[in-house]
């Protein structure tokens, strides 16, 4: 089954991405893939760093909208470049998820966006003959 990501165009003001796969986890991989990308350019990152999530929600959309947004906290607090989501596992309303990243360094990193968070607006999560798409709109 094929996965990947892309990004959603006709967006104005916001930036959309598209991720599917097999599965809804797999999905969410991509999705977490196709953020790290709008975040910084992926091409010059490093696996030096890996970094655990735990997050919960009352529901999938919550856990999806709340892994985007601490992905993207992380970015913004601690100067963590995401490259790829190694892991994720969904149980429950429960998720936990590992990164492998670097740190920023100025001069050597590339940063594209600012994005200040993920939003429920647009937000889907889709299921047809076993492949899983999700859509999710970014506040820039």
């Amino acid at each position: 089954m094929a996965r990947g990501f892309r990004e959603l165009e006709g967006i104005t003001a916001d930036v959309g991405l598209e991720a599917w796969g097999p599965t809804v986890e797999e999905s969410l991989i991509q999705a977490g893939n196709g953020l790290a990308s709008l975040i910084s350019a992926i091409e010059t990152l490093t696996e030096d760093i890996s970094v655990e999530i735990e997050i919960t929600a009352h529901d999938l959309p919550g856990l999806f909208v709340n892994f985007l947004n601490e992905i993207i906290f992380l970015a913004e607090t601690s100067n963590f470049l995401p490259l790829r989501i190694v892991s994720l596992h969904i149980d429950g309303t429960a998720l936990s998820a590992r990164m492998k990243g670097c740190r920023y360094r100025p001069g050597i990193h590339t940063r594209n966006l600012c994005i200040k968070a993920a939003t429920y607006h647009g937000l889907a999560i889709e299921e047809t003959d076993g492949k899983v798409t999700v859509r999710v709109i970014f506040d820039v």
